[in-house]
């Protein structure tokens, strides 16, 4: 499963697609209804990608002969990934990415409140008051982002990420 992580993370893992997965359960669920068609198209552009450098992988000859199994290797991939490294800490994890949402619940209630919230991850964050539209000096973003979807993380320990993809601007940060 290596060239489906390797240059990036497949877009079904996307909170916009992902919206309403809270659990574990919810995760299995959402795995196992995805359509194959739509996972196929999520991990594309990573194995596209792997084979720009290295040799065609194997998951790559499996997803053209069978792409059913696997999606449901992805899905048991997925699920002991989970279980070996985040089951054990996620009672203590929990709770944190709880009190993250409810930050951020009550930062997108206003503006000052959202940037306030957003300097307190970066003080890259701005707001134009003449457009009335936040800026995050540091990342030339070509274009306009229609959407801000947050990612925070209690495993990512790096300054803040900004990027583009399509109309969505995706913002890696950490939150422990």
């Amino acid at each position: 499963m290596r060239p489906l992580f390797r240059y990036g993370l497949p877009d079904s893992f996307d909170p916009v697609q992902t919206k309403g997965v809270m659990g574990v359960d919810d995760q299995y669920e959402y795995f196992v209804t995805l359509p194959t068609e739509q996972f196929v198209r999520s991990v594309t552009p990573m194995l596209d990608q792997w084979m720009q450098q290295h040799e065609i992988p194997q998951v790559y000859l499996d997803i053209k002969e069978d792409s059913d199994y696997v999606k449901g290797r992805f899905s048991l991939f997925v699920s002991s990934y989970w279980q070996l490294f985040f089951e054990e800490n996620w009672e203590s994890i929990a709770p944190q990415f709880v009190k993250e949402a409810e930050r951020i619940y009550y930062a997108v209630q206003d503006i000052p409140a959202l940037l306030s919230y957003l300097q307190s991850i970066s003080p890259a964050f701005s707001l134009d008051e003449e457009t009335r539209r936040l800026t995050y000096s540091g990342c030339d973003l070509d274009e306009q982002a229609q959407q801000l979807i947050l990612y925070p993380s209690y495993y990512y320990a790096q300054e803040p990420c900004l990027r583009k993809q399509g109309t969505n601007a995706h913002l890696l940060y950490s939150f422990s």
